[in-house]
């Protein structure tokens, strides 16, 4: 059942989202 492989990969890609949004919202300082 590739059901957790799945859940992974979702997981993983709202992660990314969130960092995008997090680094358009404020520019990394250095970080």
């Amino acid at each position: 059942m590739p059901m957790a492989g799945l859940l992974k990969g979702l997981v993983r890609q709202l992660e990314q989202f969130r960092v995008q949004q997090q680094a358009s919202k404020m520019p990394p300082k250095g970080k």
